[in-house]
């Protein structure tokens, strides 16, 4: 199962849940950070938006698998690469990061999501 936060909308969440879905993929969305934390423990993978703006950004939803021993890969999606998102991506990819997606998604989404999973 994908484990996806994103508090960019239910738009963004519908969607992503959607090309997900017509390749045979369940995922469940999050809008906080707080409450896909909780569905940790039957991940297989996480994506979670770097902008996440709530109290348990995106490094710390990071850090906190990663402390709790959770194996999953992560991929992180962000508007805003590579010009804001240096720092924070770079922060990403030395606690494990698998993926970083841009968005809007480019076109080999499904295919990059399905990879991870393998």
């Amino acid at each position: 199962m994908v484990v996806i936060i994103d508090d960019n909308g239910p738009e963004i969440l519908r969607l992503i849940a959607k090309h997900l879905a017509e390749e045979g993929i369940e995922s469940v969305q999050f809008v906080t950070a707080e409450k896909g934390r909780d569905s940790f423990e039957n991940a297989d993978l996480v994506i979670v938006n770097l902008g996440l703006a709530e109290r348990g950004n995106a490094i710390r939803v990071i850090e906190y698998a990663r402390e709790g021993g959770y194996r999953f890969p992560i991929a992180v999606t962000s508007g805003t690469f590579p010009f804001e998102a240096d720092r924070l991506q770079g922060e990403a990819r030395r606690l494990g990061v698998a993926a970083c997606i841009a968005k809007p998604f480019p076109p080999d989404f499904v295919e990059r999501i399905k990879a991870l999973l393998r």
